[in-house]
């Protein structure tokens, strides 16, 4: 039976970290069957959530695992891209506001207010990059999700990583960094994440971007009934010492699967 080229970059990476089958399936909570079946060449096309735990252990993504070769220079480590992923936005002077004039007139003077400040356009994006815009805040005191008013400068990505190994468009994307412990070891507090705003159906459980009325978070989610057959959304987290939630699917606005993430360093 011919193996996948997964089968191939797993063994190559548990032979890096010194790793037993036994040993990855304990570490990443899966298993024993699961890597042997990939290692053996029965489970072909491997995905979801148990590859990125297995992944995670191996200090890669799962993509890393699933299309090796891009760049091996520090085996055992996640790939960086050969160019930076993505380019802070050049600086650009906030503008002065333009002082009211005096108006005089025989009974008093009187100060124009200054128009209204609106926020720059983003600069170009350098040739080969792409504008993806970026969720600057967070929260929200009025309990609904407004992006408007969540919208930070966007961040630069390589054109290359969104069209061809994201097959996405940046207009459908949206960058955030990772807030917090919750999520470790796949993600840490600094982490960026790209969701695709396209992906919000829950058919198939996996690693989303969600505003649960309070906080936009990056969290486990998967959809499931209560005794009445009534939908629910089941929230959990990477990091065990925080607790999983359940909540009605009124209470979740699902924005986004998350397609790909980076380790700040």
């Amino acid at each position: 039976m011919t193996r996948s080229p997964v089968a191939d970059e797993l063994e190559r990476r548990m032979a890096l970290l010194g790793l037993s089958q036994k040993a990855l399936a304990r570490k990443a909570g899966v298993g024993d069957t699961y890597v042997r079946d990939i290692l053996k060449g029965k489970s072909r096309n491997p995905g979801g959530e148990k590859l990125e735990c297995i992944a995670a252990v191996l200090g890669c993504t799962a993509r890393d695992l699933l299309f090796p070769g891009v760049d091996h220079t520090q085996p055992g480590l996640m790939l960086r891209e050969r160019r930076t992923p993505y380019l802070p936005p050049p600086f650009t002077p906030a503008t002065a506001p333009t002082r009211g004039r005096l108006h005089h007139s025989s009974a008093s003077a009187t100060r124009m207010a200054p128009p209204p400040l609106s926020a720059p356009p983003p600069a170009p994006a350098p040739p080969g990059y792409v504008v993806v815009p970026f969720l600057a805040q967070r929260g929200t005191a009025s309990g609904r999700y407004d992006e408007a008013q969540m919208l930070g400068s966007p961040k630069y990505f390589e054109e290359s990583l969104i069209t061809q190994r994201l097959n996405a468009r940046a207009e459908n994307l949206r960058a955030l960094s990772v807030e917090g412990q919750a999520m470790e070891p796949l993600l840490r507090d600094g982490d960026t994440v790209l969701m695709d705003t396209r992906r919000t159906t829950m058919a198939e459980p996996g690693l989303f971007v969600l505003f649960d009325g309070e906080n936009v978070v990056c969290r486990w989610a998967e959809r499931t009934f209560d005794p009445q057959g009534r939908p629910l959304v089941q929230i959990s987290c990477e990091n065990k010492r925080f607790s999983a939630c359940t909540l009605p699917t009124s209470r979740v606005q699902i924005l986004g699967r998350v397609v790909w993430y980076a380790h700040c360093v």
